[in-house]
């Protein structure tokens, strides 16, 4: 090991600088649209440091973008894994598991989501169109009126509007 820069290289906070420097050229080709570099960048970081929640979420979401659902799933299971109290992965996990058509364990996941992350109107849309495919709609528009009253003043994404529409 050498000192670099004051850092033990090798060392644990030489990595995690290392692991965040590569994070974060992930996330700016991520939102560049260029997914391949961006994946790239993400599975370095998770195979540098398998307990990194944030690169696994990240990971799964470009997946996810792909149209890569099954190993997109994997990705937010391994974030829920290494951070039970990961709203944003829980949340991703239902995106994950509404693609895969396994609607049951989507409202799961939403309702975790929930649990921790209250004011979601994004997530509340995604849940109830998962209610509307399990044939309870209902239940779905009573989820979606709830999330009208708690955020009237949010916008929400064009996918999520498209999910309310299909609820109407």
């Amino acid at each position: 090991d050498h000192a670099v820069g004051g850092v033990q290289a090798g060392g644990r906070e030489f990595e995690d600088e290392v692991n965040a420097a590569l994070l974060a050229q992930a996330l700016a080709h991520h939102r560049q649209g260029n997914f391949a570099e961006a994946e790239r960048g993400y599975a370095a970081v998770v195979k540098a440091d398998a307990r990194n929640f944030t690169a696994h979420h990240l990971l799964g979401t470009v997946k996810l973008q792909q149209g890569r659902f099954a190993e997109a799933l994997a990705c937010f299971d391994r974030a829920v894994g290494a951070k039970p109290d990961f709203a944003d992965a829980h949340g991703s996990r239902g995106l994950a598991l509404c693609n895969l058509q396994r609607f049951q364990e989507a409202v799961s996941s939403f309702d975790k989501t929930l649990k921790l992350k209250p004011r979601a109107p994004d997530v509340l849309a995604h849940r109830g169109l998962a209610l509307y495919y399990l044939k309870k709609p209902d239940a779905a528009l009573a989820g979606l009126a709830r999330g009208w009253r708690s955020s009237r003043k949010v916008d929400l994404k064009p996918e999520t509007r498209q999910a309310v529409v299909k609820l109407l």
